[in-house]
């Protein structure tokens, strides 16, 4: 664990998924950031949901969640769903990269999932915002992050590949 001023971490040697237990994990030597729970996979891993570990680890709410897991962005959130039901995850920062996505199933199911949930899924990097005419939404007044630019992707094309910003839809307001 990790202090640094106001910002918690901690380093667990798991697999962020949709159910406990145990994953076949593939290793990217050439880039091992592209590594990825592959059924084929030579290695096997501990795997569990965020709500298992929130609630083992007495974790109350997350201020951000920034999720970059080749393509198992859905499982992921999909074992948070508790938390994202109670709004105990204030914002997702998340890789949106349909190459990856198709790995678990159509791509626009996870900003389906999160939208159900919710959460009002954003634009938030200034190449997007140019693209579709700038920034539209930010987070409400008194709200951790208050003033990011960012424009909901509803109804809007999506890129192959971006990163994404989500928070509880009743955070996110008008400029």
């Amino acid at each position: 664990r990790a202090h640094y001023p106001d910002i918690w971490a901690s380093v667990n040697a798991v697999a962020v998924t949709d159910y406990d237990g145990e994953a076949s994990f593939e290793v990217a030597d050439e880039q091992t950031g592209r590594s990825h729970i592959d059924p084929a996979g030579a290695l096997t891993t501990r795997c569990l949901k965020l709500d298992t570990y929130f609630a083992e680890n007495g974790v109350d709410e997350v201020a951000l969640i920034k999720l970059d897991v080749e393509g198992y962005e859905l499982p992921a959130l999909r074992g948070a769903a508790t938390a994202l039901g109670r709004r105990a995850i204030k914002a997702i920062y998340f890789e949106y990269f349909e190459k990856y996505l198709v790995r678990v199933g159509p791509p626009t199911d996870l900003i389906r999932f999160l939208d159900e949930a919710g959460y009002e899924v954003c634009f938030c990097r200034d190449y997007d915002l140019a693209g579709v005419g700038g920034a539209t939404h930010t987070l409400a007044s008194g709200v951790a992050g208050h003033g990011l630019p960012l424009t909901p992707v509803r109804g809007r094309p999506l890129p192959a590949m971006t990163d994404l910003f989500a928070a509880p839809r009743e955070h996110v307001v008008v400029l």
